[in-house]
């Protein structure tokens, strides 16, 4: 009873955190507004962007859901519905998972909390994001031999959630079945079988997007790259912590397993994947398939796996009452780091967002982002702020990235993509930055500069015949407007 109040105030106060910004300070996520918006106006943007194959594009449920909801509600607040909703869903969705394993470890579901701001979630990765308790249901309902047409449903829905977590679903239904298949011979045909239609989607989309695999070197600091999204001292003595106790818990239970023989089956399946995501997340490519960040997401897994594992283990009551208290303790205290962090950067995002009170409708933009809080943030939350202009008065951010992919529902037509006439690291990297050439008329560029590096920049865009029209009264914001 009282480990669920606290269960209920801690998600009660990190939803309370989502609604304290009109658009909540994620780098990804005013881009995926956008892009929900042209495409729930499709016929007001048709001549300047085409439909991707909406079958191999996996990175749908967010697009879907905001479709919907943005018939009811302003984007800005259906955005706000949907991050409720993730944080809802990871705290039911886990520990409903680990009662599933064993509902005597329920307490250990104490331990979502400080991955619900994880770095995924800071990174504005939203589809990704709600496909991690879309997974945690579905090997529940697997587990607990749930109807196939359900399973076959809520499978559909992780694919189009992301790629990465269908595929950890699918490793384990192939675990499974090559572990039990002398008991359960027809259970192996009838699994394939359900999962068939949507691993031939994966295989489709997987063969439609080959690139470049990429790989980079991690530091110690990776280890706990999930749980840090600040580069702050508190934040790191927390996160190691935590790291400290689950690497613990997860040498212990394996060792009294080993030792009383307790090995079952269902615990090796789940050894397998925290092996696999162990070594992606470690050892494994950053970026393949036209996608990134494929660390940071089986990063996460590993730490999520790891817990699971945890639940195969026997507590005294008295351990379960410190470990409840210490991981109460751990999530309010990841909660209040999270929550002050995304606070400091409010008065910057309002100063940001009062730009919309100088871009005249139906105009172009493209923004030049000199300052990214690099020092205390690892992630960039100016990144594409702009590009809610569309909604607030109708002016388009040219330097739209996922509109020149296949891995989300809408693209450039070839013509007007901007970095068909610039380089690509203009879109984070200004110097980059060529209007030459560019077909249509840029009308608007926004700078944002905390550190006083622009000068330079300006001149050179003023020379093209831009004037400052709006600087903000501490400078930071600066709107250069094509001269008529």
């Amino acid at each position: 009873m009282i480990l669920g109040v606290f269960k209920l105030i801690l998600t009660g106060i990190f939803i309370l955190t989502i609604w304290q910004f009109e658009v909540f300070p994620t780098q990804d996520g005013p881009s995926h507004i956008m892009n929900a918006y042209i495409l729930s106006h499709y016929d007001e943007f048709k001549n300047f962007f085409e439909l991707n194959n909406l079958l191999l594009v996996p990175n749908l449920i967010y697009y879907g859901f905001m479709f919907l909801m943005t018939k009811i509600f302003h984007p800005f607040l259906a955005d706000k519905i949907f991050l409720t909703i993730y944080i809802l869903l990871m705290v039911f969705s886990f520990e409903f998972l680990i009662s599933t394993i064993n509902k005597n470890n329920d307490f250990l579901s104490l331990f979502i909390f400080p991955f619900i701001f994880n770095y995924n979630f800071a990174k504005g990765f939203y589809n990704f994001i709600f496909s991690v308790p879309i997974l945690f249901l579905l090997i529940a309902f697997y587990l607990r031999n749930y109807n196939k047409l359900i399973l076959l449903i809520m499978s559909i829905l992780l694919y189009f959630s992301h790629p990465t977590s269908f595929l950890i679903f699918f490793i384990f239904v192939l675990i499974y079945n090559l572990l039990y298949i002398k008991e359960k011979k027809f259970k192996v045909i009838y699994d394939l079988i359900f999962l068939g239609p949507v691993v031939f989607l994966l295989v489709l989309f997987l063969n439609e997007n080959k690139g470049e695999i990429i790989y980079f070197q991690k530091s110690f600091e990776f280890n706990i790259k999930s749980i840090i999204i600040f580069n702050d001292s508190f934040e790191k003595i927390i996160s190691s912590f935590l790291f400290f106790i689950i690497s613990y818990l997860f040498l212990w239970t394996i060792y009294k397993l080993i030792k009383e023989k307790k090995i079952d089956k269902i615990t090796i399946n789940f050894l397998i994947i925290l092996f696999i995501c162990f070594y992606m997340a470690f050892f494994g490519p950053e970026g393949a398939f036209s996608g990134g960040h494929a660390t940071s997401r089986f990063n996460l897994f590993t730490f999520i796996f790891t817990i699971i594992i945890l639940s195969f283990g026997y507590y005294e009551k008295f351990s379960k009452n410190f470990l409840s208290a210490i991981l109460i303790l751990v999530s309010f205290a990841s909660w209040y780091i999270s929550f002050n962090k995304f606070l400091e950067l409010k008065p910057y995002l309002e100063e940001f967002m009062f730009a919309r009170f100088y871009l005249k409708p139906k105009t172009y933009h493209i923004r030049a982002i000199f300052s990214q809080f690099y020092d205390n943030y690892r992630f960039m939350p100016f990144r594409h702020l702009s590009c809610v202009f569309l909604i607030t008065n109708e002016s388009l951010n040219l330097f739209n990235y996922e509109a020149t992919t296949k891995l989300f529902p809408i693209k450039f037509k070839n013509y007007y993509n901007p970095f068909n006439y610039m380089d690509y690291q203009a879109e984070f990297k200004p110097k980059y930055i060529k209007l030459e050439n560019y077909p249509l008329n840029i009308n608007y560029i926004i700078v944002w500069d905390m550190e006083n590096r622009s000068k330079n920049f300006i001149n050179k865009i003023q020379k093209l015949g831009y004037k400052i029209k709006y600087k903000s009264y501490n400078g930071y914001l600066i709107i250069l407007e094509k001269n008529s």
